[in-house]
């Protein structure tokens, strides 16, 4: 048992076993490029794995269920040279629930040679439209599109 466990032991907690996909085609996170996608959604309902109960008291279930969906945490590096040029992020994506509609998000940074943000399809979005089945995502500095990267589903 490592410190942490024995820490939370201690208080009378416990973690849980981790969740295991019955899927091997998943992972935490890609790096292409200069690009880190780091994405995640929670198990499906069938699969047994509580979503539900209140976390010290300050978050009621409603808003638990608000926060469930995808989180994409893109971050970039450069290109060198560009590093004077705002950031566009353009992330299109389809649900399971909207069929062949293609939806966007454009998410904007200032000028810097390096940095992140997070995309949320969440909340009444996605408890509405579903899990995302398949994303791209373009990235530009100034008006200039430098790179695009895209799920094996996109098409």
């Amino acid at each position: 048992m490592g410190k942490l466990e024995q820490k939370l032991s201690r208080m009378g907690h416990s973690l849980p076993a981790p969740f295991d996909y019955p899927s091997p085609n998943r992972t935490g996170c890609v790096l292409a490029g200069g690009l880190l996608f780091v994405s995640g959604h929670p198990p499906p309902a069938d699969m047994g794995v509580p979503l539900h109960g209140q976390v010290g008291g300050a978050v009621s279930e409603e808003d638990q269920r608000n926060r469930l969906g995808h989180y994409y945490t893109i971050k970039w590096d450069g290109p060198e040279g560009r590093e004077n040029e705002a950031v566009r992020l353009v992330f299109q994506y389809r649900q399971a629930a909207s069929g062949s509609e293609v939806r966007q998000m454009e998410v904007k940074a200032p000028a810097g040679r390096k940095g992140h943000r997070e995309i949320q399809v969440i909340g009444p979005s996605y408890l509405e439209g579903g899990r995302v089945l398949a994303w791209h995502l373009s990235f530009y500095r100034g008006t200039d599109l430098i790179e695009t990267r895209q799920s094996y589903l996109w098409d």
